[in-house]
């Protein structure tokens, strides 16, 4: 089941549509990723956290409850179609949204995540940011072939095609420091998690539908922009670590790691970017 939006529901968030002021609303906010989803739906994300959902029966879902103590939630009824075109209470409820998402649970990596999605959205660039937390939908596989559950941070095209003519993709994982680079979500967790991936051939093919109609719908409603890329997706994809660190010893400790890592069978080495986050002025 492709992530994909029906013509009708796509509609609803150009110029004049039903959801436009809210996706303005949005899409100017750069801590805030706008997501399609399978069943027709629109997850919108704050530093990982969801905070609105938008179905297909044009039925809006506001942050889950488990996210606050009753009472303290969202002052803004946003499932309310009445605020649909209310600017300023559209930009309260998010406002608020996120201080109660950052509350519950912020993460470091969370913001250079973000920012790597936003500063990668132009087509005519080498890299291109398709998605963020992807997940293979198992809903028509049996139970007993379906693979563990897993969500790369980002998924990445490479625009630029390889010495074989085809666009490499990335599962890619984002890591700041080096505060979790052991257990299920250390850097060895997410190479065997890849590798369940990349040997399983429905969600090499489904990863690669989704990338398609992700790319032409992103494109139509402007989030990504420039010339819309004709592709050759590559059948399988490959894992890239981005590894922030502040500092040459952080940096070492992170390179000793990925020095250390046990590459399955069937799983290229993964590509490694080191990113500097300090600021020199």
């Amino acid at each position: 089941m492709a992530r994909k939006l029906s013509n009708s529901h796509l509609e609803m968030y150009k110029a004049g549509g039903k959801l436009s002021t809210l996706f303005e609303c949005i899409t100017k906010d750069p801590e805030l990723s706008f997501e399609i989803r399978i069943n027709d739906e629109v997850m919108v994300y704050y530093n990982k956290k969801k905070i609105l959902t938008i179905t297909k029966g044009l039925k809006i879902e506001p942050l889950n409850a488990n996210y606050y103590k009753p009472g303290l939630g969202p002052s803004v009824d946003i499932s309310d179609s009445k605020n649909w075109k209310r600017k300023k209470t559209i930009d309260k409820y998010l406002r608020e949204a996120k201080r109660i998402a950052y509350k519950k649970d912020m993460k470091r990596e969370f913001q250079l995540q973000q920012n790597i999605s936003l500063g990668n959205r132009d087509c005519e660039g080498r890299f291109l940011v398709v998605d963020m937390e992807w997940q293979f939908s198992q809903e028509n596989i049996a139970n007993e072939d379906r693979i563990k559950i897993t969500r790369p941070d980002l998924i990445v095209v490479d625009l630029k095609p390889n010495s074989k003519g085809e666009n490499d993709i990335y599962l890619t994982e984002v890591k700041l420091g080096t505060d979790a680079l052991e257990g299920n979500s250390g850097l060895q967790g997410h190479v065997n998690s890849s590798h369940e991936i990349v040997s399983f051939k429905p969600a090499c093919e489904a990863l690669k539908d989704d990338i398609t109609s992700i790319i032409t719908q992103k494109h139509e409603l402007g989030i990504l922009y420039g010339k819309l890329p004709s592709l050759r997706l590559s059948d399988k994809p490959k894992m890239l670590f981005i590894l922030g660190h502040r500092g040459n010893r952080e940096r070492a400790e992170l390179e000793k790691a990925i020095s250390k890592l046990k590459i399955p069978t069937g799983l290229d080495e993964p590509e490694v970017l080191f990113h500097n986050t300090l600021i020199k002025l």
